[in-house]
């Protein structure tokens, strides 16, 4: 892969992948006599770039599916070796499919793992390094259904006893108030006082 090229399109900087590695070729010297590469402006985050990018890196977490399949850089295995993972909180341990390819390690879930988590990974009994797995975010979806998806779903159903409310928030918070709060009579209980108090005055008056 090209990384940078001069002027006429040729390769200046390239990668190309090696084992469990990278191979990193540039197209002249570092010399200052023969190039300035060293004291360009792009020499320096060039550099740190391929620093970064040696490092093994891991995504955060994997998804909780039949077809997940863990990676990490591969390592020296024995006949004997297995490979296992344990779950850090509860007692729940497996050992996955998994197999060499391309200078990484490939564990294979199909479906052996049902619970997000994190879960610790040995090899012959050593750990050598946690992964986390977790479900899906289409779990966070939050689309909803119209009322009239709703009612054709009933009537599919056939749930007769129930009526869906295509009502505004504002009306169903009042709604919940009221249900919460109880039916208010204390207006009722004004207009019969005074109207009492009229009538005692009146009988008062008339005796």
């Amino acid at each position: 892969e090209t990384l940078l090229t001069l002027q006429n399109g040729q390769p200046f900087f390239s990668v190309f992948p090696h084992g469990r590695g990278h191979y990193y070729f540039i197209g002249s010297s570092l010399k200052q006599e023969e190039s300035n590469f060293a004291q360009h402006a792009l020499f320096v985050p060039t550099i740190l770039r391929v620093a970064e990018f040696s490092q093994a890196t891991q995504p955060l977490w994997w998804e909780v599916s039949d077809n997940s399949v863990v990676t990490f850089p591969e390592r020296d295995l024995e006949s004997e070796d297995v490979i296992r993972l344990k779950a850090l909180y509860e007692a729940f341990e497996f050992i996955p499919e998994y197999r060499s390819a391309n200078g990484k390690i490939e564990l294979f879930m199909h479906n052996q793992l049902k619970r997000h988590g994190s879960y610790e990974l040995s090899q012959g009994g050593e750990k050598i390094g946690v992964v986390s797995f977790n479900y899906s975010r289409s779990e966070s979806d939050l689309d909803v259904y119209e009322a009239t998806e709703w009612e054709q779903i009933l009537t599919a159903s056939n749930w007769t006893n129930v009526d869906v409310l295509d009502i505004s928030t504002e009306k169903v918070s009042n709604l919940v108030s009221k249900l919460d709060e109880g039916r208010k009579l204390w207006w009722l209980f004004i207009v019969l006082a005074v109207a009492f108090l009229l009538i005692e005055i009146f009988l008062i008056k008339t005796l």
